[in-house]
């Protein structure tokens, strides 16, 4: 599970915040913070990898209406992303002199 937060930059323009508002809801896997006076919105996203965080990060940024997104926070389950194995770990790895 990779989890991110972001927080949206929405235009002044009323319409276009609504409408960027109504897309965001239809998006089973964001989860909307309360929209701030300086038009500013926290959102989170709980997807499957970070593929997926990508896709739903570039295509928030492309909506009209929003003036930029921050990424705030990234997290994922490690155990899911990296196959066992693809790591050294202390054991396995050789040893380096310093």
């Amino acid at each position: 599970m990779w989890i991110s937060s972001f927080v949206i930059a929405l235009s002044d323009d009323s319409r276009k915040s609504e409408q960027v508002l109504a897309a965001l809801r239809s998006i089973p896997c964001l989860h909307l913070g309360e929209l701030q006076a300086s038009s500013r919105l926290p959102v989170v996203l709980e997807v499957e990898d970070s593929q997926e965080s990508r896709y739903w990060y570039d295509w928030i940024e492309h909506l009209p209406g929003v003036l930029k997104v921050d990424m705030a926070f990234a997290t994922f389950d490690a155990a899911e992303e990296v196959p066992e194995g693809s790591v050294p770990s202390r054991t396995n790895a050789e040893s380096v002199d310093v």
